[in-house]
Formats: structure tokens, sequence, C-alpha cells
């Protein structure tokens, strides 16, 4: 969908994202707007929605439009960047991570076109790690290394994606893991972009 020209892609993680972009949708007079819901049960706890809702507010996120980037966890050491359902992938990933004294930020895009790349920017003071649902040409990744490039921003960065490949098809879960788009994944790219960082 960022290929198709015109138009935004709204990218909720949940039901209740998906309530409130539709509503926000609804407001607008100019199209088309694309709200690309994420397959399988949303990978945010209950706990988690408490914790980044006490984030929104405390930070003033909570006033922005449904469809804006938000920072949903803080953390210093790196940013975890996912939309859709790898917001929820991200966030877990973090949490895990912290578990071992490392501290990741989540930043949760919820638009991916047209990309806020102000908000990618304020968190490029350290690595970043981009996880998407989907193939590199013409994904987040690609734009936001180019953007980077085009900026002159040097950062370590690097990102989690499909293989630019026929997809495998079968159950969701087996087929994700497949491709790496797992928790266990993350978390070793996080790890390893971190040693990249050091060794610099």
């Amino acid at each position: 969908l960022r290929a198709l020209p015109g138009g935004e892609v709204w990218t909720p993680s949940d039901f209740r994202d998906v309530y409130d972009m539709m509503g926000e949708a609804l407001k607008k007079d100019e199209g088309p707007i694309f709200i690309r819901y994420p397959k399988g049960a949303p990978l945010f706890s209950n706990p988690d929605r408490y914790a980044i809702r006490a984030l929104m507010k405390e930070t003033g996120e909570d006033k922005k439009a449904p469809q804006d980037a938000r920072l949903i966890r803080r953390g210093a050491d790196l940013t975890i960047i996912g939309w859709g359902y790898t917001a929820g992938l991200a966030y877990r990933a973090a949490e895990a991570l912290a578990e071992d004294g490392i501290e990741a930020g989540v930043l949760d895009l919820r638009k991916i076109k047209p990309l806020d790349f102000d908000a990618i920017k304020e968190r490029a003071h350290a690595p970043l790690l981009i996880v998407e649902e989907a193939v590199y040409p013409g994904s987040v990744a690609e734009a936001c290394a180019a953007y980077l490039y085009e900026a002159k921003i040097s950062v370590p960065f690097a990102s989690v994606h499909i293989k630019n490949e026929a997809v495998t098809q079968g159950n969701r879960r087996i087929v994700l893991e497949h491709y790496g788009i797992c928790t266990a994944h993350v978390i070793a790219e996080a790890k390893a972009l971190l040693g990249q960082k050091e060794d610099a």
C-alpha cells in the first residue's frame, strides 16, 4: 500500500486503535485512507495497556491524533520501531531485553504513509531496529534507511523483515516465526545491533 500514489496508510495494533482511527478517518475530507488491521490477536496484555496509557498521559502523547507516532516504552540503549502487529512484538521484545539489563524504547509508528520522520529522528541518538511484517523493497525500513542517509544521520540501524521471496503459506504464527518475525529473533537482532555499537 505504501507504493500506491496518494492517500495515507494507518496501522492500528489492536481493537481500540481501530475504533479510534475509524472515527478519525470519518472526519477527514481528503483520502483515501487505508486502515491496515493486523491479523491475529494483539500482543499487548492488559498490564501493558495500563503502562502505555500512563506513559502517554505523563508525556502528553495521549493528546495526539490516533494515527500519530507514539513512544510507547522508554529506553535509552536502542529503539525498536514497529507498526501494527509488530508494535506489540517490539514491546514484548523490549520487556524481555529489560530482564537482561537492556533498556529498549519502543516507537509505534501507527501510520506508514506518510512516515513521521521527525519521530524517527528524535530516537536516532541510539541504535534503531525496525520490525515489520513486510518484505524489504518498498518497506518502512527501506524508506528510513534512505532518510537517514539523505539527512546524514549516522546511527547503527537494522531491520527484521520478511525475505523477498514467495511467502510460505500456513499457520500464521509458524510462518512469521519462519521469517524471524518473532520475539526471540527481535531480541537477537537487538543484541547484535548493540554489539555493533560497542565495537564501533
